[in-house]
C-alpha cells in the first residue's frame, strides 16, 4: 500500500474551514477500502480560509420586530384607521403579525403579503404596484405567490443595511396604508436611532 494525502471534496472543504484536519490515507489495492492512517492538524492556510468563508448581517430581533409593529399600529389608529400590521426579517421569515380589534379577516394576509413583496424586490410595495400594472412587460411579476403590489409594504433600514420589511393592510385606501407605515416607521427609526 503507498501512503498518499486524499480527501475527498467535501472533505477539502472542511479542512479549509478548520473544522477537521487533513489525513494521510492508505490507499490500497483496487476495490478495498481506504484507510485512514493518522490525522494532522489543519494548515495555516486553511485556518485563513476560515476567515473568509463566512459573513454577518444583522436582522431584527423578535423585540425590534415587535416594537416596530407597535409603532406603525399607532400610527395608523392616530389617523383612525384599524389595520393589520406585519413584520418579516431579512430572509422573509414572519416574525409577527398585530390585528387592530376591528380591522378585517384578510387584512393579516394582506399585511404579511405586503412586508414580503417590499422585502423580496428590495423597494415599497407601491412602487412595485406601479412597476407592474397590466400591459407593461414586469406585470407577471404580480402573480408571483405570496407577494402583493399594492401599497403598504416597506423595508426597514438599520445603519445601512434592509434588515427586514413592513406592512400595512386595512386603511381606506393603499395611499392610506402607505401613510401609516411610513409614519410609524420613522418614528421607530428615529426613536431607535437607526436611520442612516
Amino acid at each position: 500500500m503507498t501512503m498518499k494525502k486524499r480527501m475527498n471534496r467535501p472533505g477539502r472543504f472542511l479542512a479549509a474551514l478548520g473544522l477537521i484536519g487533513t489525513a494521510a490515507v492508505a490507499v490500497p489495492a483496487w476495490g478495498a477500502a481506504p484507510v485512514v492512517a493518522a490525522g494532522a492538524a489543519a494548515s495555516a492556510g486553511a485556518a485563513g480560509g476560515a476567515e473568509n468563508a463566512f459573513f454577518s448581517q444583522r436582522s431584527l430581533t423578535l423585540e425590534m420586530a415587535l416594537d416596530l409593529a407597535h409603532s406603525v399600529l399607532a400610527a395608523c389608529r392616530d389617523a383612525g384607521w384599524q389595520v393589520s400590521v406585519a413584520v418579516v426579517d431579512r430572509g422573509g421569515n414572519l416574525q409577527t403579525v398585530l390585528r387592530d380589534s376591528r380591522a378585517g379577516a384578510r387584512t393579516t394576509d394582506a399585511a404579511i403579503g405586503k412586508a414580503y413583496t417590499a422585502l423580496s424586490y428590495r423597494t415599497s410595495s407601491q412602487e412595485m404596484a406601479e412597476l407592474t400594472q397590466a400591459g407593461l412587460d414586469p406585470s407577471g411579476m404580480r402573480f408571483v405567490p405570496g407577494s402583493l403590489h399594492v401599497g403598504g409594504g416597506e423595508r426597514i433600514w438599520a445603519r445601512g443595511e434592509n434588515v427586514g420589511a413592513v406592512g400595512v393592510a386595512g386603511a381606506p385606501t393603499p395611499a392610506d396604508d402607505v401613510q401609516c407605515v411610513t409614519g410609524g416607521l420613522e418614528e421607530f427609526t428615529i426613536h431607535l436611532d437607526l436611520a442612516s
